[in-house]
């Protein structure tokens, strides 16, 4: 995708430390499934999906679709 692509070849992303750009490329590699899991396509997903992927990375303990 040119839009990943694009994001990891960014100013911010490269003078970023080596843990932020791991923590962001898991994030990246998790999306799809979270999505799918929520049945949603990548290019459907919206500010609504964002937040819900957030909320399960950071705060749900439950973490149903990645345990």
């Amino acid at each position: 995708m040119p839009e990943v692509n694009g994001v990891f070849a960014s100013a911010r992303m490269r003078n970023a430390s080596a843990g932020t750009r791991r923590k962001y490329a898991f994030a990246v590699a998790v999306w799809p499934g979270f999505l799918d899991a929520a049945g949603r396509a990548w290019h459907d997903a919206g500010e609504e999906d964002v937040a819900g992927f957030t909320f399960w990375r950071v705060t749900d303990e439950a973490r149903e679709f990645y345990a």
